[in-house]
């Protein structure tokens, strides 16, 4: 065995926080917070959301407002399951990163704060501009998201509920 009076004290600290550290970067890069977990988390949210919206349509079309009563109940029921969700998993491994922006787990990320009431847009609205200014989201996306909080504010001060 080596004893720690020989070796250089900038190579114990090193290794130190190597040990240190290892438990912590182990833990962020596996369970939920490993790559290939965070891309199903994220692609399951994404489904969700846009799967409900795309039945809403459909059934908008076919202009059956009994059918679309009932699905505007489980949209909205999904949506606050998806915002859980979110806050759970930007809380234990962080905001999500992206190079591009279609097809990614910041994308979805994006639709549930868009979907969502207007104090849980504002919550992230910090983090959805940082992105943008960052280049991971588009202008035109970013319009959108513009344009939601305003018609978020607008019904806050009708008293409307979101959908």
């Amino acid at each position: 065995m080596v004893s720690l009076h020989r070796v250089a004290p900038h190579l114990v600290a090193l290794g130190a926080i190597f040990w240190i550290g290892t438990p912590y970067a182990a833990e962020n890069q596996t369970g939920e917070c490993a790559p290939d977990a965070q891309s199903r988390i994220y692609g399951q949210l994404f489904s969700s959301d846009q799967d409900l919206r795309k039945r809403y349509n459909d059934l908008h079309a076919a202009h059956d407002e009994a059918q679309l009563a009932r699905l505007v109940h489980e949209i909205l029921e999904q949506d606050a399951k998806n915002q859980a969700i979110l806050d759970r998993v930007v809380g234990k491994c962080g905001w999500p990163q992206s190079a591009t922006f279609m097809n990614s787990n910041l994308e979805a990320a994006f639709f549930v704060i868009q979907h969502a009431p207007l104090d849980y847009m504002l919550r992230y609205r910090d983090r959805i501009e940082q992105s943008h200014a960052a280049g991971d989201i588009p202008q035109f996306v970013m319009q959108l998201f513009y344009d939601r909080l305003e018609y978020r504010k607008a019904e806050q001060k009708q008293a409307v509920p979101h959908g």
